[in-house]
Order: C-alpha cells, then structure tokens, then sequence
C-alpha cells in the first residue's frame, strides 16, 4: 500500500476540502467507540444471567441503623462468632460480594454461571466450604483475573479443573443456607441462602494470610481481609477487585 506524503496530503485536501470534516469525524466516531468499550464491564453477572432474576448484595436497614452489608470491602455487622484472623467477625472486610434475589425470596438453587469465557482452575468436588468452590483463570485488561463462585451444592457441579468455558456456561446451582447472624428477629425466612462471588488477581490462596497463619491452607482463601483492605491485599497490584466495576448487568 503506498502512502501520501505531506505535499501529496496537502493537494489532496485543497482540492476536496469536505474530506477533511469526514476523516475527522470518522477518527471521533472511533474514539468514541474505543472509549466507550474500555468503560464498559468486560464480564457478565455469575447469578441472572439465564433465568432473568435481579441478583445483589443485601443491605438492610433497621431504622438509620445498617445491621447488614454484604458488598464488597465493608464490615458487615450482622456477623458474629469467632475467626481465624483472632478478631471478630465484625472487624473483618469482605474480600467479595454475598449476592441474593433482590426480590427476598430463597437465592438457593439459582443457577451460577461463568462470568467471562476461561478455563477452569480449580474445582474441587470434595470441598466444604460450606458448599464447593469453582474458580475460574480468565484473560482482562491489565492480566490474568481469577472469578470465584462459592456455596455451590453439592450436587451441582457441572464442571472439572482444565475444562474451558465460555461466559454464561453453568457452573452449579447456589447451596441451601440457614441463617446465623446477629439479627433473627429481621431476618424470619431463617433462611441465608447466597453466592459468594470475587475477583482477584491470584489463584492460589493457600498462604496469603501471614498475620493470620490459622486462615492459611484453603486455595479459595477466606473470603475477607484484616487488617489490610482487599483492594491492598495480598498486594496491592495482585490482590482483590471490585466486581461492581467489572460485571455488568443482566443482558448487558
């Protein structure tokens, strides 16, 4: 392909001055899709995706009082017991998000799907975390993101480590969950049925906890950070990611 020089550039609008408005206006036409793609989520919701229910992380209000958050990177205070980071469960931040039916009914039984197209990394089907963990290595802007899907049922498993996926295949069906937390009296289904859903930029989870060596040995991790928040951890270009700035919508 032969290409203009600068004289030859010039003659040539001299000549068809309108040219110019149209290269122009097709040079912003690409700028403007290139953006718009680079701030448009590159996954897809790992709960809605096929049975068109609304999915989200569960914030309840008793008065002004917030008595639970399930989102990522808060301290939920509906949380109670001890745990292996030797503070309590309170003081802990949620490396993920807890997702439920907006609509309050039972989120157990839905259907999880893979957010993006990837390969599976670990599935183990003798797991009880409670329920199995399913997480999956995928290629995004910036490298390698691991997608994890925990509080599958048990029966459910629909894949096996090194199997390759594409975005909205099922990975399982969300496990059965009675609740424990601090407030019954708001909560009279009893019933705490969700899908623990992350985004990090690691796989393995087995030592990352070296103030808390008692949370240590599990590939899928704990779920929560401390005292670091999860975007810094376990450093802070190879740790958590908020996954509300990466999956979109149902249908998006």
């Amino acid at each position: 392909m032969k290409t203009m020089n600068r004289t030859q550039m010039t003659q040539m609008l001299r000549r068809f001055p309108g040219s110019i408005v149209l290269i122009c206006a097709v040079i912003s036409v690409i700028c403007v899709q290139s953006a718009a793609a680079a701030q448009s989520p590159q996954f897809g919701p790992p709960l809605g995706a096929n049975d068109g229910v609304e999915y989200a992380p569960r914030v309840l209000r008793d008065g002004g009082r917030l008595v639970e958050d399930t989102s990522y990177d808060v301290q939920n205070p509906d949380l109670k017991g001890n745990t292996c980071f030797g503070v309590a469960w309170e003081k802990l931040w949620h490396a993920g998000q807890d997702l439920y039916r907006a609509d309050g009914k039972s989120t157990a039984g839905a259907e999880v799907s893979a957010v993006a197209d990837g390969t599976v990394a670990y599935a183990n089907p003798d797991l009880n975390y409670p329920g199995l963990v399913v997480i999956l290595e995928h290629e995004a802007e910036g490298g390698k993101m691991f997608s994890v899907y925990a509080h599958l049922d048990d029966n459910s498993l629909q894949v096996r480590e090194g199997q390759a996926v594409e975005r909205g295949d099922k990975l399982g069906a969300v496990l059965k969950m009675a609740y424990t937390g601090r407030f019954p009296e708001l909560h009279p289904s009893g019933d705490d049925s969700h899908l623990h859903f992350e985004l990090r930029r690691f796989l393995n989870a087995r030592e990352i906890y070296k103030n808390a060596p008692d949370c240590n040995g599990l590939v899928a991790g704990r779920g929560y950070t401390h005292p670091q928040r999860p975007g810094e951890f376990p450093s802070e270009t190879g740790g958590y990611v908020d996954p509300a700035e990466w999956v979109a919508e149902p249908g998006g």
